[in-house]
């Protein structure tokens, strides 16, 4: 009986150890991808403005967003 006990508590830390692992990668995930570069380029933002799939308020704002990713950067 007292072998299952042992068993099942350290089958318990592994999944617990595996868990505070996993929640870990997620964080580093999460704040390595929101430390590349700008999602867009000015000149593609440029580029879908002039061809129309961007409106001007949404350019104004995307470039005003690119802006700030490079000047934090």
């Amino acid at each position: 009986m007292k072998d299952l006990i042992v068993s099942i508590l350290m089958l318990a830390g592994m999944v617990l150890a595996l868990f505070v692992v996993f929640l870990q990668a997620k964080a580093w995930l999460s704040r390595d991808s929101t430390l590349g570069g700008p999602t867009w380029t000015l000149r593609e933002l440029t580029e879908l403005r002039d061809s129309g799939e961007l409106t001007i308020d949404q350019f104004e704002k995307l470039k005003e967003q690119v802006i700030g990713e490079a000047k934090r950067g």
